[in-house]
């Protein structure tokens, strides 16, 4: 399901492991929010399906204005991850930028287009589990973005 409604082509990356030892669940989760955050993503939300689901444990899903905009979101996450050392699995659907799904096995994050996130609603049918709040400084810069309040840095 998570990869099938995508028609691009993936992009698995062979050549470089992910050096998730050594960082946590969360950090990763944390670092991937702010990452996005900073290129000023829309409505983030992340789920913990830990006790209840087998395909990851957190998802994080946002959105962007525009395709373009969509895949800047992926770029940053994609160069900013622990200065670009921490690298997905898989990625579906960068080419199209509609939706845009990073696997970084037990996190998968869905960067949609607008439309194609009120087309999915994926929010919807992940709703029944809880979703996770951050430490305060994220979730402040969170309700600026969500008030359009947005932060000068």
């Amino acid at each position: 399901m998570r990869a099938s409604k995508c028609r691009s082509k993936s992009i698995v990356n062979k050549d470089i492991q992910p050096i998730t030892k050594n960082i946590s669940l969360d950090q990763l989760v944390e670092a991937a929010l702010e990452k996005a955050l900073d290129q000023k993503a829309l409505d983030p939300v992340v789920f913990n399906l830990s006790e209840s689901y087998n395909i990851a444990e957190r998802i994080l899903i946002i959105s962007g204005t525009s395709v373009r905009h969509v895949k800047g979101i992926a770029d940053k996450i994609l160069s900013g991850l622990f200065n670009g050392l921490v690298h997905p699995d898989k990625i579906e659907g960068y080419s199209t930028g509609e939706w845009i799904i990073m696997d970084y096995s037990d996190f998968i994050i869905h960067i949609f287009f607008e439309p194609q996130r009120q087309y999915y609603e994926l929010d919807q049918l992940l709703a029944k589990y809880p979703k996770i709040n951050f430490r305060e400084e994220l979730d402040t810069k969170l309700r600026r973005f969500k008030t359009g309040l947005h932060p000068m840095s």
